[in-house]
């Protein structure tokens, strides 16, 4: 089930999702080949978020709980990248992109997410929200 739910979501990203930008080195980590998965962690209105964020691939495996969301949730999304962020070092980030389930789930809630930003000097991650009756939100996540 687990292997099967990879393959899918890796040929998902593959078709939908654009190839990152190349970088020579990464601020936060001289990434050369080898893959590093960084861990940020956060809450907003009682909604714990943990994101486990490949920062090769730009794909983030994301799990929230919480009494709003009526449990559990996870899946899968990815950091595309924008024109600013070439340009920029210390700031990484772009649309996000959800698996389709994922992102079914996160509907049915009210629940839209906008853009990602990584400051790789404050090891930040912000994610733009917009949520139903409170607007426009932003997680940080460290």
């Amino acid at each position: 089930m687990v292997v099967a739910r990879a393959l899918l979501v890796g040929a998902a990203l593959v078709r939908w999702a654009p190839p990152p930008a190349p970088r020579a080195t990464s601020p936060l980590l001289d990434l050369g080949r080898d893959r590093c998965t960084v861990i940020f962690t956060g809450s907003l209105l009682g909604v714990q978020a943990r994101v486990a964020l490949d920062t090769h691939t730009r794909v983030a495996t994301v799990d929230l709980e919480g009494q709003l969301l009526g449990g559990r949730i996870g899946g899968v999304a990815a950091l595309q990248r924008g024109w600013t962020d070439v340009l920029d070092d210390e700031v990484d980030g772009g649309e996000v992109w959800l698996e389709p389930a994922f992102r079914k789930r996160l509907r049915r809630r009210g629940v839209r997410v906008g853009r990602a930003e990584l400051n790789h000097a404050s090891h930040v991650l912000s994610v733009s929200l917009v949520l139903p009756v409170l607007g426009r939100r932003v997680m940080l996540l460290s």
